[in-house]
């Protein structure tokens, strides 16, 4: 990764990537550096005194029992000490004899007698390697601390301890409780970091002693929404759904999964009941909130009809804005319903799965990809950034509100992995033409107002069921 990337991130974490690229000084390869970064770093937090720490009473202090030697920042050290180009050679020969016979080892190191000349291209079919090399580079730096007295567990030698760790910690520090997940056992060591990294989650609010939380997540709130359906409306229903002020004023309709909705949001008991019964299946919303502490209005859109009734009655000024979740695009009898009419609106994409994944199935479709990022304030003051894709088969951006370092690194990913990549400031610069650039920021204030906070999971409903009983009554 260049090291432009961090520096752009005002260098926070420059340091970090600094003692990565020394720790793996000696190898050229940069697949293999970064797996021999992270197995280093994966053995360094595996001494083998863990389970005898488990046994202590928590909270205590493992400087005072064990010897130093043993603590993962000393363990780090003696890597670092000892990591020249012999150990990485060696550990490169060492992957020869273990996995060269293995699919996938031509793909990786055709042509290549040297670690150095490895090409290690980004293709999930090459996992089952991947995972491979990765305990061949694990043994190999535990046997450099075994040579120091500082045994290692086995290269999945914690994960039979989570659950142990897991009750220690709770029990020490009750507040903790359903904070921590166990992990799936059907996944690999490594397709573990890589499930944990897309469970991170951007939060815009903080939670109160008395708000509603998502379950299992006791950081992440949940938003007091007030359910109807429009044709429960007598009246002319564009007076209880309109947006904005003056020349501002509009219609903003949200496209997410019923499940989605039941994470974020604090229904009535009915409607949670009714939405738990869709699953995943996209529900079309009129929203609008008068301020972050307001409740949230939602008007349930039953049929592609009454969407077309608000489009046709050009409700104030700017006529209706809409903002699908990438996630609903996945339906295909729904986008067939309803793509029709929501073309007739000005249309913007969220980003809610998972981007490494998609930017892979544009790679491999051969889509053209453009890309900008925009560093904006959350209400509230919250500094994040929003990062904007468009691939060529969609005529709108899909908008991702992340991190400013999460940001940028998506963006290093796509320009080295999807060829047809580029950058396009357009797609959120002041370039744009005024109404357009206008309509842009009414959808961000909407998303940054009205939604608690942005993750690339949203098929991972499963803990929706835990909200069927709606709200306090």
């Amino acid at each position: 990764m260049p090291t432009g990337v961090l520096d752009a991130t005002g260098g926070e974490y420059t340091g970090y990537y600094k003692d990565a690229a020394g720790l793996a000084a000696g190898v050229e390869c940069p697949g293999l550096r970064l797996m021999a970064v992270r197995s280093a770093l994966l053995a360094c937090m595996q001494p083998d005194f863990l389970p005898a720490l488990l046994d202590a009473d928590l909270p205590v202090d493992p400087r005072g029992r064990f010897p130093s030697r043993l603590l993962p920042d000393r363990r780090l050290q003696m890597v670092l000490d000892g990591a020249d180009g012999v150990l990485w050679r060696t550990a490169w020969e060492r992957c020869r004899s273990e996995c060269a016979a293995m699919p996938g080892w031509d793909a990786l190191f055709s042509g290549a007698r040297t670690h150095a000349q490895c090409a290690c291209p980004d293709d999930d079919r090459l996992w089952p390697i991947r995972a491979a090399l990765d305990r061949a580079l694990y043994a190999q730096v535990a046997a450099l601390l075994d040579r120091e007295r500082s045994p290692t567990l086995a290269y999945d030698g914690h994960r039979p301890l989570v659950p142990s760790v897991i009750e220690a910690v709770e029990a020490a520090s009750p507040k903790t409780r359903g904070r921590m997940v166990l992990p799936d056992p059907s996944l690999s060591v490594v397709d573990e970091a890589l499930d944990s990294m897309h469970r991170e989650r951007l939060v815009l609010r903080r939670v109160g002693q008395d708000d509603p939380v998502v379950a299992g997540s006791p950081s992440a709130p949940r938003l007091r929404a007030r359910w109807a359906r429009l044709v429960d409306f007598v009246d002319d229903p564009t007076l209880r759904v309109v947006s904005g002020r003056r020349s501002q004023r509009h219609v903003f309709v949200a496209v997410r999964p019923a499940g989605r909705l039941l994470q974020q949001y604090v229904l009535d008991s009915g409607t949670a009941v009714e939405l738990a019964d869709r699953g995943d299946t996209p529900v079309a919303v009129i929203r609008r909130c008068d301020g972050l502490r307001a409740d949230i209005d939602m008007v349930e859109l039953s049929s592609p009809q009454e969407l077309s009734v608000i489009v046709g009655s050009r409700p104030g000024n700017r006529g209706v804005v809409s903002c699908v979740s990438l996630s609903a695009l996945g339906d295909h009898a729904w986008v067939r319903m309803w793509g029709g009419v929501l073309q007739r609106t000005t249309l913007f994409g969220l980003f809610d799965l998972d981007p490494i994944a998609n930017f892979g199935l544009w790679r491999t479709e051969g889509r053209r990809v453009r890309y900008a990022t925009s560093d904006v304030v959350a209400p509230g003051g919250i500094p994040m950034t929003v990062l904007a894709v468009r691939p060529d088969h969609l005529h709108f951006p899909l908008l991702l509100p992340t991190t400013r370092v999460t940001a940028r690194l998506l963006v290093d990913h796509l320009r080295r992995n999807v060829p047809a990549s580029r950058e396009k400031p357009s797609l959120l610069s002041p370039r744009l033409r005024p109404q357009r650039r206008q309509l842009l920021a009414e959808v961000l204030t909407h998303l940054l107002t009205e939604e608690p906070w942005f993750d690339t999971m949203a098929y991972r409903t499963d803990d929706a069921a835990a909200h069927g009983n709606g709200a306090p009554q």
